[in-house]
């Protein structure tokens, strides 16, 4: 029987940790603890193509083996959040979970398509079209989400919950603690909430953010901007 690294102290290990790759954040969920006692972990995207490594590397601090990963989560099918999924789910074997809008383009290994809101957004997407997607090509998914995915199979106590706006098939893993992973949903800019540069429906990112109001959640992490309160949010978006 494998043995949990002794040298680490599991109860310490915050229920999410924040893997930072330059300008996108992915991040790892802790498990429970089986009769073995041996932790299962859940990682929600995956950086660029390239990121495995760092994904790993910070999963082995923590005292996880690549192999008791249980699932890997796509909050959307976008080339900075599904670029290393290829790689982890064949260094893990764990199954890969997308929206069903969204998997068609994971499928390919191609970005869903997304309209820029703001003018720094459009000189982005100018900049993103000009580099190549495909490098690894596709993988085809294990698990489609339709509206909502329990977790708890899986070793984490939450759910994932369709949060459409940013992509079609955008997705929000969220916590019975209170974490909530949120994807693209929101953003920061100088440090204040805001619903993100690039979008494909303004109005369902609107209700997908009252959506995230109105549950259990208190602390949402970002993919891009690190993480928020609720209360954060509601200060720019109750009415």
């Amino acid at each position: 029987m494998e043995k949990q690294n002794t040298s680490i102290n599991i109860n310490e290990i915050p229920e999410v940790t924040t893997v930072k790759m330059g300008f996108v954040d992915s991040y790892i969920i802790k498990g429970q603890v089986n009769a073995k006692g041996e932790n299962s972990w859940i990682l929600v995207d995956c950086g660029i193509y390239g990121s495995e490594g760092k994904i790993l590397r910070t999963l082995k601090s923590l005292g996880g083996k690549p192999e008791k990963v249980s699932l890997i989560i796509l909050t959307h099918a976008h080339q900075d959040h599904s670029g290393a999924v290829k790689e982890l789910q064949r260094i893990t074997g764990a199954k890969v979970a997308i929206q069903r809008e969204d998997a068609e383009y994971l499928v390919k290994g191609i970005s869903a398509k997304v309209t820029p809101v703001t003018d720094f957004a459009k000189l982005m997407a100018r900049l993103i079209k000009s580099r190549p997607q495909n490098k690894k090509g596709g993988i085809t998914p294990d698990i489609i989400i339709e509206n909502e995915l329990d977790i708890n199979e899986y070793g984490v106590n939450g759910k994932i919950m369709s949060t459409p706006g940013h992509t079609k098939g955008s997705v929000s893993v969220f916590l019975n603690s209170g974490n909530c992973i949120i994807g693209d949903i929101l953003g920061k800019t100088l440090g204040k909430v805001t619903g993100g540069m690039f979008c494909n429906d303004l109005e369902e990112n609107r209700k997908s953010i009252g959506k995230i109001i109105g549950s259990n959640a208190t602390n949402l992490y970002l993919s891009h901007g690190g993480k928020c309160t609720i209360n954060e949010v509601k200060k720019v978006f109750s009415p």
